[in-house]
């Protein structure tokens, strides 16, 4: 989209969570900025000069011409600081999430950069839920329409984690300011926008969408299949966090391997990235170092080469229906490497995909007995050599980032760029 000059739309995008920052989360943001200048629109990142716990530098290189990351000032708690302390701080004291004390730096930056340069509109993403404050705040004081993009259901996510009903009325309060100013809002999945219908009833429900998660093919395709060994090999990429635990998986292996209905040295459990503390502990208390290997957080193509590299990929998510709404990016990278899935997942988005997918070894995560048969059938078929149930072909293609821009860019020239009253406040 082009304004009357022929220039791009310049697109003020505030993501805290930005290349070198490497996560799901980072990775949406890139894909965004990657493939929107292809439509007419510029992007100009407003992002945080902040170290993060997965830093992946090498995404940098994907950034395209044109695009520019402005970082602002981030005064925080060091990460050296104990967890507890910072998790206390933004609980008890910031209210949104550790990252709040960004945004009025992050304004700053935005008023004095539109004096340069002026932006055409504001769009911000979550994860975290600030950047949606920095973002309102810029639309707010520059003039700008603005549009919204939730990772996750902002106060459906945080339901029963606020320490005060005080607490609890500020976030909604601040998640209904972000949803009534903006144009368009754009979430994950089909179920988080029912999630937000039902909750502002009143507003137009064209003004909410979905752009799902999605994968960069070119990107996968460029990676060769890591060395491995040849035992039956199970890949988990991400990390365990919050409600997401390997517990039920790991005691499920611990039974396999108990009763001898797989030898241990014929299965290894590749855990891929920040698997975290509670997931090397477990490991421990339940002896399986012998059989799960712990790689630590990689970069974003080693990932990917060692899921191509699986005999089977697992997925493992958490009980609860705030987190039943997502499916995360890595589980349509696993339906693009054509591999067998296991999935521990409840009733949901990722449930759903895999159906469409063809996918079948889904079991819930805290069903015990169905996990130690998925695992034991697993075994049986790679044994045969009949491990050959693969993903059915275009589910994962049909949501490749190019696609998905494709449709954001169609909404934002819907529903953003028009004129005020298309669309516009309600």
């Amino acid at each position: 989209m082009t304004d009357p000059d022929g220039n791009s739309k310049r697109l003020l995008f505030a993501a805290w969570l930005f290349p070198p920052h490497g996560g799901a989360s980072a990775l949406r943001n890139l894909g965004f900025v990657k493939h929107l200048p292809n439509h007419g629109i510029l992007p100009q990142v407003l992002s945080s000069t902040a170290p993060f716990p997965l830093m992946d530098p090498s995404l940098l290189d994907q950034i395209p011409p044109g695009v520019h990351v402005f970082r602002a000032r981030y005064p925080r708690l060091p990460l050296a600081a104990p967890f507890r302390l910072r998790k206390a701080a933004a609980r008890w004291v910031l209210a949104v999430d550790e990252q709040l004390p960004w945004v009025p730096f992050a304004v700053r930056l935005a008023l004095r950069l539109h004096r340069q340069q002026p932006f055409d509109a504001v769009f911000s993403t979550s994860a975290p839920f600030s950047s949606h404050i920095a973002g309102l705040w810029c639309a707010r004081l520059l003039g700008l329409p603005f549009a919204a993009d939730f990772h996750d259901p902002w106060a459906a996510y945080l339901e029963g984690t606020w320490p005060t009903p005080l607490h609890a009325r500020i976030c909604r309060g601040l998640e209904t300011a972000v949803v009534r100013e903006a144009r368009l809002v754009v979430t994950v999945t089909e179920a988080m926008r029912d999630g937000f219908l039902r909750r502002y009833p009143d507003l137009p429900p064209e003004r909410f969408h979905v752009i799902e998660n999605g994968f960069d093919p070119e990107i996968f395709d460029s990676v060769s299949p890591a060395p491995r060994d040849r035992r039956l090999t199970l890949v988990h990429a991400g990390s365990f966090l919050a409600a997401r635990s390997p517990r039920s998986f790991f005691e499920a292996l611990r039974t396999v391997l108990d009763e001898g209905l797989v030898p241990r040295e014929e299965i290894r459990v590749l855990l891929v990235g920040s698997a975290g503390k509670e997931a090397a502990r477990l490991r421990e208390e339940m002896g399986l170092a012998d059989v799960v290997a712990m790689t630590g957080f990689v970069p974003h193509t080693e990932c990917l080469a060692r899921q191509r590299s699986a005999d089977a990929l697992l997925l493992v998510l958490p009980e609860g229906e705030s987190r039943s709404d997502a499916h995360t990016s890595k589980l349509l990278e696993y339906l693009a490497a054509g591999k067998p899935v296991l999935a521990l997942a409840p009733e949901g988005a990722a449930a759903e995909l895999l159906a469409e997918a063809g996918m079948r070894r889904v079991v819930r995560p805290e069903d015990s007995r169905g996990i130690v048969r998925e695992l034991r059938r697993l075994y049986q078929d790679w044994r045969q050599g009949a491990l050959t149930d693969r993903p059915a072909s275009g589910v994962a293609e049909r949501r490749a980032r190019a696609a998905q821009c494709a449709k954001l860019a169609g909404l934002f020239r819907e529903k953003v760029f028009a004129e005020r009253g298309a669309g516009g406040k309600v």
